[in-house]
């Protein structure tokens, strides 16, 4: 198989919103935003110690997605090919649910920031919202005309944003699965959607090769970003919410001013298309994931013209900081997860239990915890740290 076939979760495409509300309804809803939620204590770790706990078996494809729940006792992994997203202990390994209900191909999922709902979006054009709890479906979104490439959930918990193949994006209220939305504007499929850390912004980019910042709140566009010469398959706000960086097929990535759309930065070095990142909690450091063997990473802040490379024996698919932003971890084709140090950027680990391709990797938000997708069709837990 092609390593483009390994990584079709993260070459996702979805559309830009439009919408527009009168200034007095603007103020209303500006001046009654709800707090995001709290992210959790983040506990600063010098050394790792990093050890298997639990094989997770239960797929019949590729574990394409891991993700854990805010509160690090839950891990989601999600296999597109098997149209499944399974719930499991981290603690014991123990399968606690299985998610069905989607007739196609799942492209992607996420977790609500306090860990009730789970989000999916399908190649079957719904997008669908779970309760974590019980494993039951809550609702199904089936206003879109076309597949549903990213879902992300507002740091408050409210909205869920679904991007489509069908050139738009909707705003969706979480509990009562209501539509409030929609936002549209782009020529072609919108690849992703990133809400700010404060919730007031979403960046998106798509297959019409432009990045756009919008305003949350009356769906007004604010900055249109416009360098690349491809496909923009990649984006985040810095958990700062300073910058933006996107990047995709055009094998550039790109640091941008949201409030002003100013372009400050270009990232190259990468030889090939790049679909995935990684943004370390610090906002210092930005980390491109192309279809290469090698990594790209760059400081945010400093005009280095060169980015550090970190090196696996084959494609590199996953990239992800522990919660202090002490480390890095990275999956491949060659069948390992490697932990490295930061800034210095030593390889401290290298994790080989699985014997075939790594698809994801994730580590939990209290940094105890390690979990990777894999082709062989399970997914593995290490425990980081007591």
């Amino acid at each position: 198989m092609s390593s483009k076939r390994l990584f079709t979760h993260a070459l996702l495409s979805l559309a830009v919103l439009l919408a527009s509300c009168n200034k007095a309804a603007e103020d209303k809803q500006q001046a009654s935003a709800p707090v995001p939620i709290p992210k959790p204590e983040v506990v600063v770790r010098e050394e790792l110690d990093p050890r298997e706990l639990h094989t997770l078996a239960g797929h019949s494809e590729w574990v394409d997605l891991v993700a854990f729940t805010p509160d690090s006792g839950t891990l989601a992994t999600m296999c597109s090919r098997d149209q499944t997203i399974r719930l499991w202990s981290v603690e014991t390994g123990e399968e606690l649910h299985v998610l069905t209900g989607h007739s196609e191909f799942i492209w992607n999922i996420s977790i609500s920031p306090h860990g009730r709902y789970l989000a999916s979006g399908s190649k079957d054009d719904t997008a669908r919202i779970w309760d974590m709890a019980s494993g039951e479906q809550l609702h199904e979104l089936k206003a879109h005309g076309d597949n549903v490439r990213w879902v992300d959930f507002s740091p408050d918990g409210s909205l869920l944003a679904t991007a489509s193949a069908d050139s738009d994006i909707r705003l969706w209220e979480v509990t009562s699965g209501r539509c409030r939305q929609t936002l549209s504007g782009n020529q072609y499929g919108v690849t992703f959607v990133d809400f700010s850390s404060d919730g007031k912004l979403l960046l998106s980019g798509g297959l019409d090769k432009i990045g756009r910042v919008w305003n949350v709140g009356d769906g007004s566009l604010l900055q249109q970003l416009d360098a690349h010469k491809d496909q923009v398959y990649t984006g985040m706000f810095t958990p700062d919410g300073k910058h933006a960086v996107t990047a995709g097929d055009d094998k550039r990535g790109y640091l941008w001013d949201p409030m002003t759309g100013e372009k400050l930065k270009t990232y190259g070095g990468a030889t090939d298309v790049i679909f995935g990142m990684a943004i370390s909690p610090d906002s210092q450091w930005a980390v491109l994931v192309s279809k290469e063997r090698s990594i790209n990473m760059w400081p945010i802040s400093k005009g280095q013209s060169e980015p550090h490379k970190l090196e696996h024996r084959n494609v590199v698919g996953s990239a992800c900081f522990t919660p202090d932003g002490n480390y890095l971890a990275t999956g491949s084709m060659d069948h390992t997860v490697r932990i490295w140090s930061v800034p210095d950027l030593v390889e401290k680990h290298s994790l080989d239990s699985c014997k075939d391709i790594i698809t994801s990797v994730a580590i939990s938000p209290d940094g105890r915890f390690l979990a990777a997708g894999c082709a062989d069709h399970t997914a593995r837990i290490w425990q980081l740290a007591d």
